[in-house]
């Protein structure tokens, strides 16, 4: 999935401090994890030598298949089952795939099959964002592999504007949005307002029940990289780090602001924060 809209119930509030204490420990933590992949990756010689200009034309003509095939499912009323397991077989591919990194097969095995029955089995929100977020950080190592951090910059910067004209140009970001969450597939982070709301069952979120939603692109996109920079050092990792996450205070000062709440595209503001936190590694360091 592309990256998706930040939403909540349509009510003004002052800006509370746990959701975005929490969205910004979920992005330290995926960021910690693909910087680490990466860089593990790296040092392991596994960073691919593709030719840019063909994993681009992969990669947009795979975001743009997979976008158009959700919309006419959607619009169909059709598809629940597909975009569930969809979801489940991306997030324990990353599992799978950090897990590999780090330990070898068997361990990688295990730590699968383990992450599924807790996926099947511990449908509350906090284990969710949990395994979404391991998920996310080692498909973002993964795929950044294929990509030079140039070309994760340009990357973010068209999705970035895309996000916008989704949103609020064609509107069908915001669609999509909805629809998944009629559907009870959330390719988001869930972000309570309270604590314990991390506590809830996943059954029980639904718009107005006190949970806003960061998607998955918003997360996988600024850890690609991240977890690219880490190649030339944490110094330069950490610098992308810090501009994303100034990003998302920014998404949340906007966001929370709003007399009256509406889906907003969130990648642009993180996305410009992980650019110029990169361009700062680039000159400082």
């Amino acid at each position: 999935m592309g990256p998706q809209p930040l939403q909540n119930a349509d009510k003004p509030s002052a800006m509370p401090l746990f959701p975005l204490a929490l969205e910004a420990g979920g992005f330290a933590a995926v960021f910690t994890l693909a910087a680490w992949a990466g860089r593990v990756g790296y040092l392991q010689g596994q960073v691919q030598a593709a030719p840019q200009g063909t994993m681009f034309a992969v990669f947009l003509a795979a975001f743009v298949l997979a976008t158009a095939s959700v919309i006419v499912l959607i619009r169909r009323n059709r598809g629940q089952k597909f975009f569930a397991f969809v979801l489940a077989a991306a997030v324990l591919a990353g599992i799978a795939s950090l897990a590999l990194v780090f330990f070898g097969w068997p361990v990688a095995l295990g730590l699968t099959i383990a992450a599924y029955f807790a996926w099947v089995s511990f449908k509350t929100v906090w284990v969710f964002d949990l395994l979404l977020a391991i998920g996310i950080a080692g498909l973002a190592a993964d795929v950044s592999a294929q990509f030079s951090p140039t070309a994760i910059v340009i990357l973010l910067a068209l999705l970035a504007v895309y996000d916008i004209g989704a949103v609020y140009g064609t509107k069908h970001m915001v669609e999509m949005g909805e629809a998944m969450l009629r559907h009870r597939v959330f390719f988001a982070m869930i972000v309570p307002d309270r604590p314990a709301g991390l506590a809830a069952p996943l059954a029980d979120v639904t718009r107005g029940s006190g949970h806003s939603f960061l998607g998955t692109g918003d997360l996988t996109l600024p850890a690609m990289l991240v977890a690219s920079a880490a190649r030339a050092g944490w110094l330069a990792a950490l610098s992308v780090s810090l501009g994303a996450l100034l990003g998302l205070v920014a998404v949340n000062l906007i966001f929370r602001s709003q007399r009256v709440r509406r889906p907003m595209p969130a990648l642009p503001p993180i996305a410009l924060g992980a650019i110029l936190g990169h361009l700062a590694a680039q000159l400082l360091l």
